[in-house]
């Protein structure tokens, strides 16, 4: 999974391989990967375009599922280790 060819210097290139070796191999669902996607989408936009704001209710729903995404993401990690 981690390999050299798996390694990239830009977010773009993460997001890539992300959905290759993650979504698209079934380690993490449709759903998960759909958030991933419009968190760096929101991510882009909060950063590099001018007078962005972001829906305080939104946020707080993204908060909520990002907590859940990374304790998915931190699962799928340890298990890893351990093969």
């Amino acid at each position: 999974m981690i390999t050299e060819e798996n390694i990239s210097s830009k977010h773009s290139g993460v997001r890539s391989i992300f959905n290759k070796e993650f979504v698209k191999t079934g380690l993490v669902d449709f759903e998960s990967g759909k958030f991933y996607s419009e968190m760096f989408d929101a991510r882009q936009e909060g950063d590099y375009k001018d007078f962005i704001e972001f829906n305080k209710e939104d946020v707080e729903i993204w908060l909520d599922k990002a907590e859940g995404f990374l304790s998915m993401i931190e699962k799928i990690v340890r298990s890893r280790l351990h093969e």
